[in-house]
């Protein structure tokens, strides 16, 4: 370095250089100083954009422009510890990767139902036990198995719910990459509208990574309602 043979660039955070570079007056001779400051939000959107043929591949999603665009704004707004473009990409990422899950699993609501029904059922096959010792509990065993038979109920009722916007979903999927004419475009517009109605105000599915989703995701992070 000191002779000029050797030409090297290097990147790092202004923290990371006050604390390892700085101090090292031999390192500060040798190296020239170009601070790279955070890009203003359509910038940072159009570096974002970039990725997303990247991100959208790697969790089989299609992310919306208007995501792109709150996860810019949002992330702006609500999260000042870091910096653009990057948390702008982490946030549209884990949108995409929680869009991904409700493809595949079963929501947290479902599953819940399931560990509610199968503590009950432990608890009352524990109690039934014990009564074939001689110790009485009927009036707690009578009341779980009305509380098992009423989570049964809803179980079902929440499955039946969740398979049938999950079916919305996949044919509004299918349709938006099927060949596009005036009726297929008629097609998909009934089923985004009953997919819409279906799901209310509280979806369990989701079909894209929409503004909405990324919205929920800066919501949870930082506990600030952002929709």
């Amino acid at each position: 370095l000191a002779r000029g043979t050797l030409r090297t660039i290097g990147a790092t955070t202004w923290s990371e250089y006050k604390r390892h570079i700085e101090k090292d007056p031999a390192l500060t001779r040798r190296f020239q100083v170009l601070q790279i400051a955070e890009p203003e939000e359509i910038p940072a959107m159009e570096m974002v954009r970039g990725l997303v043929d990247t991100l959208e591949k790697h969790h089989n999603v299609l992310i919306l422009d208007e995501a792109v665009r709150a996860a810019v704004q949002l992330s702006h707004r609500y999260i000042p510890a870091r910096q653009l473009p990057d948390k702008a990409i982490s946030l549209l990422d884990t949108a995409a990767a929680r869009v991904a899950l409700t493809l595949h699993t079963q929501p947290a609501s479902v599953q819940f139902l399931r560990q509610q029904l199968k503590a009950a059922e432990m608890e009352r096959s524990l109690l039934q036990k014990q009564e074939k010792m001689g110790i009485q509990s009927d009036e707690r065993r009578d009341a779980l198995t009305a509380r098992i038979f009423s989570l049964n109920n809803e179980l079902t009722a929440s499955e039946s719910r969740w398979q049938r916007e999950l079916e919305l979903v996949h044919t509004l999927q299918e349709l938006r990459l099927a060949e596009s004419d005036a009726d297929d475009k008629t097609t998909l517009q009934q089923a985004e509208t009953a997919l819409r109605e279906w799901q209310g105000d509280a979806p369990v599915v989701f079909p894209e990574v929409s503004a909405a989703v990324v919205a929920a995701i800066v919501a949870d992070w930082t506990g600030i309602p952002a929709g």
